[in-house]
């Protein structure tokens, strides 16, 4: 026979037994009834895509794709973004000349002598190279020509995508065509941007020897009158000498001409792309 104690023990052992039977046994109806709404869903989703068309499901999925490699590229081109794509009219504006280029392309001589504007010599975008001119003299003139302007640009493709650029204004007269000035410019990740260039240099010595420094003017020695001709084609400036006998320095004109120095002249080159 069991005491009171016992049977209390009992009792309550009991009672929490059958409580936590019938709380495991909630949430296994709750389990199986998430389980169940899972199933139902999925079932749904399923349904659901097998109404769409097949090919919009690849073209979803092909999108998702072009996303990611789009991203993948970004990521690519913020490593280095810096790619030149002007093309060599782009650049023709740094003559400072304050004209329009679509302006005169395709004007003839007598439009551009008529209009006091530009003929087109040469675009050639393939090669990076542009050549105008202006139109002063009348067609068919008997006298002696007026004065032109001739210009001249190219460029070349240099390492770490920089392109190294040329320009060069060449006056044209009846008797004479001469370099009136020259300007060199790189562009780069941080834009265009005009440069010395040391390596284009020369006196008069680089074309007739140097023995002959003692009959010169200082001034023509270190500054003689040149012609320089911009590459079409290929990587080497031209500079030949521009000596004439209506020079201003008819001294400098004389000694030369007597001395027939104009046999020992030597075409100058330069190559940009070694310098830079």
């Amino acid at each position: 026979m069991k005491n009171n104690s016992q049977i209390r023990i009992d009792d309550i052992f009991n009672i929490e037994t059958i409580h936590y039977l019938r709380v495991m046994s909630l949430v296994s109806n709750c389990t199986i009834l998430l389980s169940f709404f899972l199933l139902i869903s999925c079932s749904n989703e399923s349904a659901n895509n097998k109404d769409i068309p097949q090919s919009e499901v690849v073209s979803v999925v092909g999108a998702e794709k072009s996303a990611v490699s789009e991203v993948e590229s970004r990521k690519d081109i913020d490593a280095d973004s810096f790619r030149i794509t002007e093309r060599i009219t782009d650049y023709y504006h740094l003559f400072g000349i304050g004209v329009d280029l679509n302006y005169f392309k395709n004007l003839t001589r007598a439009q551009a002598h008529k209009q006091k504007s530009f003929v087109l010599g040469t675009l050639n975008h393939n090669k990076g190279f542009l050549r105008f001119h202006t139109s002063n003299t009348p067609l068919d003139w008997d006298g002696d020509a007026e004065t032109e302007w001739s210009y001249e640009m190219t460029y070349w493709n240099l390492k770490d995508s920089r392109r190294f650029i040329a320009l060069v204004t060449n006056v044209v007269t009846w008797v004479s065509e001469e370099t009136d000035s020259t300007a060199f410019y790189v562009h780069d990740r941080e834009g265009v941007k005009k440069v010395h260039w040391d390596g284009f240099s020369w006196d008069l010595g680089d074309f007739i020897g140097q023995e002959y420094e003692s009959l010169f003017d200082e001034r023509v020695w270190t500054h003689p009158p040149v012609y320089i001709m911009l590459p079409e084609e290929g990587k080497e400036i031209q500079v030949e000498l521009a000596f004439h006998e209506y020079m201003e320095n008819e001294n400098a004109y004389g000694v030369y001409d007597s001395l027939q120095l104009f046999e020992k002249e030597s075409m100058l080159k330069f190559n940009p792309l070694t310098d830079f």
